[in-house]
């Protein structure tokens, strides 16, 4: 819709540039995107969390940022050029770390996607099933020095690989911090917010994406969102009802608290009206 995403994007369209910071800011706080709780301390207050801030703003002034902003863009920022282009990133962690990253780029707009529990939760095992075939356990790097993040600005992303989302149920309750940490994030945020449920977006593309590029200061032509549009895969809405298993999962976790909140406690669908068994 004319927003700048950044470049050296990873598999999940996220910039590695980004995505190893937020990595680090969690890292050098006790916790990984795995474990984020164990960094919120850290990351809240105190001599640390201005440790963390320093860095942040060298590394975005610093050459590393060329890896996002691109080299010649980035020359020209040196050179005090200024792009009139919208831009900004997605990264999952921004739900950790957005305080941080709110006094780094003050204003900034913060847009958060919700999604039911259940079809979340069962992405990120699909994902990481992927991960884990792709670069294999032992290459994980977990125990890698958390600075290696900031010196390694390209190359693949084996500390993504994490035995807990092997679990349905780890991965469950990893959405539910999400969920409350990205409302934190939206009332602690210096700028304004927008939240969007994906299944929304599925259903009715075209007025949720016409909200969202209103609140991005997007000036999209409808034939661009048309196409954008076209192009979402519609049926991953509520995608768990079409799989036996997983049914039964929501209604295990349906009555869940974050579940309830997010209106999805009490969905109506032929599938869950079955009896069990």
């Amino acid at each position: 819709m004319g927003a700048f995403m950044g470049r050296g994007l990873e598999q999940n369209a996220e910039p590695l540039f980004f995505v190893r910071r937020n990595e680090w800011l969690l890292r050098r706080s006790g916790g990984s995107w795995d474990r984020p709780w164990d960094a919120v301390a850290a990351l809240g207050e105190g001599q640390q969390r201005g440790e963390l801030l320093r860095v942040l703003r060298e590394e975005i002034a610093g050459r590393g940022f060329a890896a996002y902003q691109g080299r010649l863009a980035w020359a020209a920022s040196r050179l005090g050029a200024r792009s009139s282009k919208p831009w900004g990133w997605k990264d999952p962690r921004n739900a950790w770390t957005a305080a941080l990253w709110s006094e780094v780029f003050p204003g900034a707009r913060l847009l958060c996607v919700e999604r039911n529990g259940i079809d979340a939760s069962q992405s990120l095992i699909q994902r990481e099933a992927r991960s884990t075939a792709a670069w294999g356990a032992a290459a994980s790097g977990t125990d890698a020095h958390p600075d290696l993040l900031l010196r390694s600005p390209r190359g693949n992303l084996p500390f993504l690989i994490s035995g807990r989302s092997w679990s349905f149920e780890e991965a469950f309750a990893l959405w539910e911090a999400s969920v409350e940490a990205g409302r934190r994030a939206a009332e602690a945020h210096l700028g304004p917010s927008l939240f969007i449920r994906f299944e929304d977006l599925m259903a009715t593309p075209a007025k949720v994406l016409t909200s969202i590029a209103g609140f991005a200061g997007l000036d999209p032509a409808p034939s661009v969102l048309d196409a954008i549009a076209r192009d979402l895969s519609t049926d991953r809405a509520h995608a768990f009802l079409e799989d036996p298993g997983l049914r039964e999962r929501y209604r295990t976790l349906a009555g869940s608290p974050w579940m309830r909140a997010l209106g999805y406690g009490a969905l109506d669908h032929p599938g869950l009206r079955e009896t069990p068994g």
